[in-house]
């Protein structure tokens, strides 16, 4: 039973050592401005209660850094970009103005 806790305890803190890769490598691959709105973004979203998810739904509980959470940050960021109908405009454009 020990050994399960302890592997299991090793097995989250590689969980969180791996998300927190994810993280710092997309932020150091950024420009100083996005880096800010990024910055923001996390601070707003991670480890914060209540946050906001891009749904609208407020979450009571905080959030951890995970894949899952890494993902969501990422489509808040180009978000504040690009426009959410930027497909939809792609595809007017290709098929009305070819």
């Amino acid at each position: 039973m020990a050994t399960q806790k302890a592997a299991s305890k090793e097995a989250g803190e590689e969980r969180d050592h791996s998300a927190e890769g994810f993280f710092s490598t997309y932020a150091n691959l950024l420009s100083i401005e996005a880096r800010i709105a990024w910055d923001n973004i996390v601070a707003r979203q991670i480890s914060t209660a209540p946050w906001t998810d891009l749904k609208g739904k407020k979450h009571p509980i905080a959030q951890a850094k995970t894949k899952k959470s890494f993902d969501e940050c990422v489509t808040h960021h180009l978000l504040t970009v690009f426009t959410i109908d930027s497909a939809e405009r792609q595809k007017y454009y290709i098929n009305n103005i070819f």
